[in-house]
């Protein structure tokens, strides 16, 4: 591992635990508008990546597989963080228990078609057997019937 990887992991470390142990000294006011703030710039910094693969690929992330999960599992975390932000902001609003009824087994999808996707691209990179397996195999099958 490379000295600027680890230095990254070592100041992200720090940066967590310095937010875990800072917010044990946070009111529950206080912990609400830390809370709301990180749910904000988590929802914009999703929404952002939705718009630019959007429009940086011109569309063309709908011709590929890989393509539709990226943006189907970035969609599914913009909706889940819009969906808490809106709570944050509005409280209980009407049809909120429905709005969230429907994300998750949205949510759950994105997560299986993600599966499915690792598993097909998993079997379709399999290394094909070597010839002198292949070779012995045979062999050993003519021998058997003789």
């Amino acid at each position: 591992m490379s000295t600027s990887i680890r230095r990254h992991l070592v100041i992200g470390g720090l940066a967590v635990s310095a937010i875990i142990v800072g917010a044990t000294f946070l009111t529950e006011p206080q912990l609400f508008i830390a809370n709301m703030i990180g749910v904000s710039i988590a929802f914009l910094g999703c929404a952002t990546f939705v718009v630019r693969y959007h429009f940086s690929t011109s569309g063309a992330w709908f011709g590929s597989a890989t393509g539709r999960n990226v943006m189907l599992l970035m969609a599914c975390l913009t909706a889940a963080l819009g969906f808490i932000l809106t709570v944050y902001l509005f409280g209980d609003y009407p049809l909120r228990r429905s709005v969230g009824a429907a994300l998750y087994p949205l949510i759950g999808y994105a997560a299986w078609a993600r599966v499915v996707l690792q598993s097909r691209a998993q079997s379709a990179v399999r290394a094909p057997k070597p010839d002198h397996l292949r070779r012995r195999r045979a062999s050993d099958r003519d021998g058997e019937s003789s």
